[in-house]
This record gives structure tokens, C-alpha cells and sequence, in this order.
């Protein structure tokens, strides 16, 4: 095997020839973040947070017309809270 190709395995950890851990790979893995599909509901509050704050842009909501972006942040941190967390 090329020197080059054994360096990208050592890097990887998998011998992708045959699926095994490389030869030396520390396959320890802490603090692996799992992330799961959102469930429906939590998708739906997230979708329906961003259309109200894109619709504040075009129409006077009131508090959500003042603070749109951050009312979008919301539903990006929703939306990945819900991927975080199992539910």
C-alpha cells in the first residue's frame, strides 16, 4: 500500500479496502453528539416561527415586526434543539 493511502487511513481510522479499522486507529469515541429527526411537531413550530417572521417583514405583526431576526433565530435554535433532543 502507498505511503500516501496509509496516511489518509491512519487519519480516518478505517481501511476503506475492507471496512476494518486501520492498523493504530484510536477508536475511542467520547463526546459524540447523536442527532435524531426532529419530530413532527417540533418541525411544524419551527416552520411556522420563520414564516411569521418572514411575514413581519412585509406586514406590521406586533413585537415580531421589531424583533424578526432574532424570531428567526428562534426557529433555527428550535429546529436544532429538536435534532439534539430526542423526542
Amino acid at each position: 500500500m502507498a505511503l500516501a493511502t496509509r496516511k489518509v487511513q491512519w487519519r480516518i481510522g478505517v481501511d476503506r479496502s475492507k471496512g476494518n479499522p486501520a492498523e493504530g486507529a484510536d477508536l475511542k469515541r467520547e463526546g459524540v453528539t447523536k442527532l435524531h429527526a426532529p419530530a413532527m411537531w417540533v418541525f411544524v413550530l419551527a416552520l411556522v416561527v420563520a414564516v411569521v417572521a418572514v411575514v413581519s417583514v412585509f406586514y406590521s405583526i406586533p413585537f415580531v415586526s421589531d424583533y424578526r431576526f432574532w424570531v428567526a433565530i428562534v426557529a433555527y435554535v428550535v429546529l436544532a434543539l429538536g435534532n439534539l433532543v430526542e423526542t
